[in-house]
């Protein structure tokens, strides 16, 4: 999150750029470091990795603007592709006992 704040103007720490940040994590896991500067799509794609697990994914692809893109098997429900409403979770008229 610190490197793609850094990428979006965010002034750095440290001394840290979003490289040396991304390292950290690529280090630590014992995979190839990054030799270049890394771009949005870059942070994206390593988050996509990072957090496979964590079901994060739908949430990046809405921040980063590329929820409706075509991609994987979105082609099987075109609407889907220009219905913005998806992009959030509806909350039921009755909820639980815990919220009232």
């Amino acid at each position: 999150m610190k490197a793609e704040a850094i990428l979006r103007e965010a002034a750095s720490t440290n001394g840290q750029t979003p490289q040396s940040l991304v390292n950290q994590i690529r280090t630590y896991v014992n995979v190839r470091v990054l030799t270049a500067a890394p771009k949005l799509q870059d942070l994206l794609d390593e988050r996509a990795r990072e957090f496979a697990d964590e079901s994060w994914r739908r949430n990046d692809l809405i921040c980063y603007g590329k929820f409706e893109d075509n991609r994987g098997f979105r082609s099987l429900y075109p609407a889907g592709l220009s219905e913005m409403f998806r992009r959030i979770f509806p909350l039921r008229a009755t909820v639980c006992c815990a919220f009232k």
